[in-house]
């Protein structure tokens, strides 16, 4: 925690406007100064809680790396260093934690001098987003990380030297509360579009609704890497149910919440679920909480195209990849069913075969939306994001005149997150990066339902819509009857509709699945589209290997500062 003292003694406020203003956080570069003298009136007030919202992107911009690790399943991420990233994520969560701490207690200052009532009220909304978003850090270190120091307010330096993790179980009511003030203070939308991006009551049930489901999962499956973590299916059906009516509520009619352009399918050649993670889309209603970016040249840009994207487009590194794991997921939009799985091979006509392009026709919309393959094509863009140049195919192992891939291994390209448009250079990208949208909470409550009492016509309904955007018939009801083969059914639409999304390491954990999906103790190999070998995937692991993918490891560095901070089992 030293490395966090400084920061957490100074606010970090973003104070000028800038001109060109896209979202609720695109203010340009940040200044230090005493917190004494800033939190004086409900503008500074505003600012001081838009670096907290700022501080999110530490954690959650960078949430689809979670996608690949410490292994590859559905997406590779090359030059990947898992051991850092598990540091990452506990120094990033703190710092973002401690800001929050400070802005509460200025905000709470602030409410026992607010003269007006309309001051109040606007401050203890201010209070109800601050807490919401420290909420979301906390929920994400839990599932991390296991038991956690647990801060409400700012240490001193005594106190971050000798603090020792707080259970589990603490932290959660802790996070709970934060939640019940949310929802008590945020409001149902916002009128004006400056406060668009901003957290929302329906945003706060819908993650307290996820918490609930991920602590019925680890009653229902365990967590034995948690100390005095006790399984239990009593109250596993208590958190279903309190998830259940988190989550209608938010389904109710009067948020108008619908899935983008009412879940239709769109054209093939450029399907709505991709244009669903463009600039013009990123506030529509199927959207519930997304970490906010803004562009050019105001030091709030993405860089969704430099991990995402390719040499031609922006000079893209590639670095994230789509794997044939993911590529044999996507369902025939003739029969609704799973197809054979692609023969990773060089030759280009082999029926079937992972090089032909002819293999990928007929499938699921959705994939035409994340994946590039050979044959398909993107437009090229200049490094410096201002001109856009012909559309070029992809075809792995030829660059000359084709795409550059850059030095990416596993014969497929990303399309989703890869803009298409000009006007931003690589690292100055506009798009928000979605943390909760409407299908996310439709799949989750048909996953708590159906834990509870089975398939219903209601679930098939919800399920077949986010289906249908992908213009895929409707789920066979007689084949999907049962919870077990139900909830496959909510497995498959998971994995294929939050592909880089950061959701899929979370499922598998706490469905604990890693040992069936990575075939222990066989485990298996990734291979590329043209059958080359990339590399091993839990070969001949040991007993210790899947514990450490439940559970982080708490940095080593932190527990030499602090003695008092022990260490997760499977890491000792």
């Amino acid at each position: 925690m030293k490395r966090h003292i400084n920061s957490i003694l100074l606010l970090v406020v973003l104070l000028v406007q800038a001109s060109c203003i896209n979202n609720l956080l695109d203010y340009p570069a940040t200044t230090k100064i005493s917190a004494d003298t800033f939190w004086e009136t409900t503008e500074d007030a505003e600012k001081g809680v838009n670096a907290v919202y700022n501080a999110m992107r530490n954690a959650f911009g960078l949430f689809y790396r979670l996608d690949c690790y410490p292994n590859a399943d559905l997406v590779y991420f090359q030059n990947a260093n898992s051991q850092s990233i598990t540091s990452d994520y506990w120094n990033k969560c703190y710092a973002s934690i401690n800001r929050a701490n400070n802005a509460i207690v200025q905000l709470r200052r602030m409410q026992s001098e607010a003269v007006t009532e309309k001051d109040l009220n606007l401050l203890k909304r201010y209070e109800g987003e601050v807490r919401f978003i420290r909420a979301l850090h906390y929920a994400l270190m839990i599932d991390l990380y296991g038991d956690v120091q647990y801060l409400d307010h700012v240490p001193t330096q005594e106190e971050a030297y000798s603090i020792a993790r707080t259970p589990i179980t603490q932290v959660r009511d802790f996070i709970m509360e934060d939640y019940d003030y949310a929802i008590s203070v945020l409001p149902d939308s916002y009128e004006s579009s400056d406060d668009q991006g901003r957290a929302t009551k329906v945003a706060a049930y819908a993650f307290k609704g996820k918490l609930e489901l991920f602590w019925a999962c680890w009653k229902k499956n365990g967590r034995p890497e948690v100390d005095n973590f006790q399984q239990s299916e009593s109250e596993a059906k208590e958190y279903y149910e309190k998830a259940i009516g988190n989550f209608k509520e938010v389904m109710k009619p009067a948020y108008n919440l619908q899935l983008f352009k009412d879940g239709a399918p769109g054209e093939y050649v450029n399907p709505n679920y991709l244009q669903l993670f463009t600039l013009e889309n990123e506030k529509c209603s199927e959207v519930i909480f997304s970490i906010q970016y803004g562009g050019p040249n105001i030091g709030q840009g993405e860089e969704f195209v430099k991990i995402f994207g390719n040499r031609s487009v922006l000079n893209g590194w590639a670095n994230m990849q789509p794997t044939n794991y993911l590529v044999n997921l996507y369902q025939s939009t003739k029969t609704g069913d799973y197809v054979e799985p692609v023969v990773l091979n060089k030759n280009q006509n082999l029926t079937n075969g992972s090089a032909n392009p002819k293999t990928y026709e007929g499938r699921d919309y959705r994939m035409r939306g994340t994946i590039v393959w050979n044959g398909q094509k993107m437009r090229t863009i200049t490094p410096d994001g201002m001109t856009i140049g012909d559309s070029v195919p992809f075809m792995f192992g030829n660059k000359n005149g084709y795409l550059d891939y850059n030095d990416s291994r596993t014969g497929y390209m990303f399309r989703k997150f890869v803009r298409q448009y000009a006007g931003y250079s690589r690292s100055n990208g506009p798009q928000d990066f979605y943390l909760m949208r409407l299908p996310d909470v439709w799949l989750m409550y048909c996953e708590a339902m159906n834990e509870l009492y089975g398939p219903s016509d209601e679930l098939f309904t919800l399920i077949d819509k986010i289906r249908g955007r992908g213009k895929l018939p409707a789920l066979n009801r007689e084949k999907f009857k049962t919870k077990e083969t139900f909830f496959g059914a909510v497995k498959q639409e998971r994995a294929v509709e939050f592909v880089a999304e950061g959701q899929r390491f979370f499922d598998l954990r706490r469905w604990r699945l890693a040992e069936k999906v990575w075939d222990y103790p066989n485990g298996r190999e990734l291979r590329s589209t043209l059958n080359d070998f990339i590399q091993d995937q839990y070969k001949n692991a040991t007993d210790r290997t899947f514990p450490r993918y439940y559970i982080y490891n708490i940095p080593e560095d932190e527990r030499v500062l602090n003695p008092n901070l022990t260490q997760n089992k499977p890491w000792l």
